[in-house]
């Protein structure tokens, strides 16, 4: 049985100061398995936070534990290898990774790789629009009538000169929005009905369109402002950019490397026998089940079956007391709609609905109160309300609440 030798350690620490700067890289703690030594530079690499407070912080017991926790690891690795672990399959995967990790720390360098500030520069350009443009948003008004008649009978009372603001107040069926003389306030523009949004996009400041017809009656919209587009600044993103671009070329080296390897072990790969593995797996799912897979998903600019006159609602200053207010739903389809729940994502509103089925091509009302006093809040609140229904296209929907919370 080969015997594990320990180098007195109290008469290691006492060395000293000349002694100790002289020798310490080649000092010998332990000797294992004839050969083998445990120096304290060894030591040092794999426990360098101990070492630092060797006489300090640290004394003979856990310089002593190190030590047989070193050999220990060293030992055991040595019984593996002499053993039939090391034909597990598993153990072989794991050795494999650890092998492969090193390999490529010593053949991928990061000094290997060079990012310049103007291929950073270039990066950000090349994809502002697509990645680095903030939400878009358009600042509109609108009126809802019941029937075109009306409708066009208020578009006549403006083209008049009638003020806009007294007639949404008076006319508008939208009792939410007639509060705030029609205003839907600053939203972005996916958030309003398709219907709707083309109209928009018509328009100038303060021009004011035809009547438009949506399941809720008919609309008169007012641009009060241009579509707002803004870019995140080049300086926030250019660490973000830098990691982008330093992954790219390091992938590159690695492809490289691939490719070295793939000639110099004859590598060949069977494409005949994945695709056939694909198209089996292909076959073998469509047939299954996949009602899971089959959920419905709003598609960008797809209506829903159950629409709310806005998903963004502005509810301007709200006085600090309890109070309700109703916004309307319209059932778009040829078929009942229901509704299964309703709430809000805060404690301090409580929501209902007038009806839990919608009849084809009929509204509904959502009322919501809010009680501010709850949390004592004040200053510039945003809050969530969520309908459940039978809605295929969005069976769960969100009305997104801001405004701003008098002191009470």
């Amino acid at each position: 049985m080969r015997l594990i030798q320990m180098v007195p350690l109290c008469a290691l620490l006492a060395l000293n100061t000349a002694a100790w700067a002289e020798d310490q890289n080649d000092a010998v703690l332990a000797t294992f398995a004839d050969d083998q030594k445990i120096t304290l530079q060894r030591l040092a690499q794999q426990q360098p936070a101990l070492i630092s407070w060797l006489g300090i912080g640290t004394g003979t017991e856990e310089v002593r534990g190190a030590i047989e926790d070193s050999i220990f690891q060293n030992v055991v690795a040595r019984e593996a290898q002499d053993s039939e672990l090391m034909k597990d399959p598993d153990v072989q995967e794991q050795v494999n990774k650890v092998l492969m990790t090193a390999y490529m720390k010593k053949h991928v360098k990061q000094d290997m790789i060079q990012v310049p500030e103007s291929e950073v520069v270039k990066y950000y350009n090349d994809n502002k629009e697509s990645k680095y443009k903030v939400q878009e948003e358009i600042k509109v008004s609108q009126i809802l009538l019941p029937t075109l008649d009306q409708a066009q009978k208020v578009a006549d009372e403006l083209s008049k000169g009638a003020s806009w603001d007294a007639v949404a107040a008076k006319a508008s069926a939208d009792s939410f929005g007639a509060k705030r003389h029609g205003t839907i306030g600053r939203i972005p523009p996916n958030q309003l009905l398709p219907e709707l949004r083309s109209q928009v996009y018509s328009l100038k400041p303060g021009e004011i369109s035809k009547p438009v017809k949506t399941a809720f009656g008919y609309h008169l919209l007012r641009l009060e402002e241009k579509p707002t587009v803004s870019y995140r600044p080049l300086e926030e993103l250019k660490k973000d950019i830098y990691g982008i671009l330093f992954r790219q070329k390091k992938n590159e080296l690695v492809k490289d490397l691939k490719q070295d390897l793939w000639k110099k072990y004859d590598v060949k790969f069977n494409q005949a026998a994945i695709d056939q593995l694909v198209q089996n797996g292909a076959a073998q799912n469509a047939s299954a089940d996949r009602s899971s897979l089959d959920r419905a998903k709003r598609q960008p600019g797809q209506a829903t079956e159950l629409q709310v006159i806005s998903e963004t609602l502005d509810m301007g200053k709200i006085p600090a007391k309890k109070f309700s207010e109703s916004i309307l739903m319209a059932n778009s389809t040829d078929k009942e709609i229901e509704i299964k729940r309703v709430g809000s994502t805060c404690k301090c509103i409580d929501v209902s609905v007038d009806t839990m089925k919608v009849a084809p091509g009929k509204s509904a009302k959502l009322t919501f109160t809010y009680d501010p006093a709850m949390f004592k809040e004040q200053g510039p609140v945003e809050k969530m309300l969520f309908i459940e229904s039978s809605d295929q296209v969005e069976p769960r929907k969100f009305v997104r609440l801001f405004g701003d919370i008098a002191k009470g």
